[in-house]
């Protein structure tokens, strides 16, 4: 017990600060729910698009489906996991004791999760600095100065970045020679070799940088801590195989080239990444005079800092290689902002430690210049306060829609919905929906989601060109856009350069082709065109959508009326 106090007392910084950062996630669903009356498991309180992707992966490990090959379409639930699952079957596991809470749960996990990154990202910081001060004005500018709000997203990165920075300080530890290397050694190879299940751009970084830091250490003449990082590389691999497994029944479907398109694969080999880059070339280029200039007294700190910021930048531009660039770099920033504030703690120290006699002023530049950084996230604390969004606050008048679903639909059943309702059914009930938007992210052909695109918006009117291309990212996903992103920033660097600039490739080729089978579906009539896909119930939100005219349909009998919306069992 003393020795707690001690550590609390001690570190006593860092704790206050992994209060702060998860008290300043926390508020505004406690606020909501407090003050606005939206319940603590409504979906309302999502705060960015991408976690209704996460909350639904979450929801289908809860109705029994763990590996998540579909969450959205009842025929795919036994694809293989895009991408792998095992990040929400960890957060889904209190699930099976509380029921299926899974954005009250959330909630908790909002404070709970940052606050273990805080410390562990303090500790390591720590490692490097040897002072308090410096890790805690590193952990500051990281939370609050650079990623405010990131850490909010449930799954990615609240769970992936712990795992990571477990890794990175088993392997500062290999580094170090600190005893208990054995247990050092054993974390190391499980964390990264876990990666790969939780995230791939972390997991390629992670295997990069292991491999890095064997070559790095035996040119420098550590061969012991270097045939431990081969260990670990080498452990790591034996932890991953079983995803080889999973990889080899994705790439064997007829759709997995389409679906890596959707995602945002494209085929380049020009560089990309450089906001990135830059800063990584410039530590990197101090860090590596430091160890050519005396590299057999380099401190192993150091070394794993070059191998760290070397690995950044081959992960980011690793398509100069295979040619294969998965969507875009800022899907880095998170390990690369880690990886520069880690550099810089590191450097500081490393001033302290030369300058003795100016340690407070070390320390206080470094806390002030993590205050400043700081200061525009603590300035936006009030809004926090702010009532909910309109869009969002509008889905609490579906909480009674969603609870007759869980109560009187079949697990598994399949729900015609339009609009956000139809994103936020996996989420919120048992049941799978005719199409979303979201089913892009998993293995099915382009074919069956424009059908399914077509079908959902059957009476859509206008169903133009504009209408399709409004709707690009549910029908194609990201392909086209992230190719044009990525020529455009291109061909800025041609013209510097003096060169021809890249034509930027046609966008309209789906347009034409989901026109051309729109028009052959709607001559088919609803009926005919429903029946291509299961189903077994229809919503109509009477309010929203006056004019649909479900109601003329025999095939349609009345389930149920739950306030503003009207329910049918499907009999075709």
């Amino acid at each position: 017990m003393t020795g707690l106090i001690s550590t609390l007392q001690r570190h006593g910084a860092a704790f206050g600060l992994a209060f702060f950062v998860s008290a300043m996630l926390v508020t505004t669903p406690l606020w909501h729910w407090l003050r606005y009356d939206i319940p603590l498991n409504s979906p309302a309180h999502m705060r960015a698009d991408d976690e209704a992707l996460y909350f639904a992966r979450i929801r289908e490990v809860v109705d029994g489906h763990v590996t998540i090959g579909n969450p959205y379409l009842a025929e795919h639930k036994s694809k293989p996991p895009a991408p792998i699952f095992l990040g929400e079957f960890l957060i889904a596991l209190p699930l099976f004791v509380i029921g299926p809470y899974v954005i009250a749960q959330s909630i908790i996990l909002d404070f709970v999760l940052p606050a273990l990154a805080v410390l562990a990202a303090y500790l390591l910081f720590l490692r490097l600095a040897w002072s308090r001060a410096i890790a805690i004005a590193a952990a500051l500018i990281f939370f609050v100065g650079m990623f405010p709000h990131e850490f909010g997203r449930s799954v990615s990165p609240q769970l992936h970045i712990p795992v990571l920075l477990a890794a990175i300080i088993a392997l500062l530890a290999i580094a170090q020679a600190l005893p208990a290397r054995r247990g050092a050694l054993a974390i190391a190879a499980a964390s990264i070799g876990l990666l790969p299940y939780l995230y791939t751009y972390y997991a390629v970084f992670a295997f990069i940088c292991t491999a890095l830091l064997a070559a790095v250490f035996w040119l420098s003449n550590k061969r012991e801590q270097a045939r431990q990082f081969s260990m670990v590389f080498g452990g790591a691999l034996l932890v991953a195989l079983p995803y080889l497994w999973f990889f080899i029944q994705a790439i064997r479907l007829p759709e997995y080239a389409e679906t890596l398109h959707r995602i945002g694969m494209i085929e380049t080999r020009f560089p990309s990444g450089i906001a990135i880059v830059i800063p990584a070339v410039l530590l990197f280029a101090v860090l590596a005079g430091i160890w050519l200039r005396k590299r057999s007294t380099t401190r192993p700190e150091a070394l794993v800092l070059i191998s760290g910021i070397a690995a950044i930048v081959i992960s980011v531009n690793q398509h100069l290689i295979t040619g294969k660039n998965l969507e875009f770099s800022s899907h880095y920033l998170l390990p690369a902002g880690l990886w520069f504030v880690a550099t810089a703690a590191f450097l500081a120290g490393r001033i302290m430690a030369r300058l003795p006699m100016q340690r407070r002023w070390v320390a206080a530049g470094a806390l002030g210049a993590a205050i400043v950084l700081a200061a525009p996230a603590v300035r936006d604390i009030p809004e926090l306060f702010e009532p909910p969004k309109a869009r969002r606050a509008a889905w609490v008048r579906y909480e009674p829609l969603f609870r007759w679903i869980d109560r009187e639909v079949p697990r598994d059943a399949v729900v015609y919905a339009s609009g956000d309702l139809s994103g936020l059914i996996p989420i919120a009930t048992h049941a799978n929906v005719y199409f979303d938007q979201l089913a892009r992210l998993f293995f099915v052909s382009d074919a069956e989601l424009a059908d399914r695109f077509i079908i959902q918006n059957f009476f859509a009117d206008p169903f133009d060109a504009a209408f399709v291309a409004a709707h690009e990212r549910a029908l194609v996903g990201v392909y086209g856009i992230d190719l044009r992103a990525h020529i455009a920033q291109g061909n800025r660097l041609r013209r510097l350069l003096g060169f021809e600039p890249r034509p930027l490739p046609a966008a309209d080729e789906y347009i034409v082709t989901t026109l051309l089978g729109a028009a052959e579906l709607r001559a088919m009539g609803f009926r005919e065109a429903l029946r291509r896909y299961r189903v077994d119930y229809i919503v109509w939100d009477v309010v929203r959508d006056p004019e649909l005219p479900f109601e003329q349909f025999p095939f349609l009998e009345p389930a149920a009326q739950i306030g503003e919306f009207k329910l049918y069992r499907v009999r075709l």
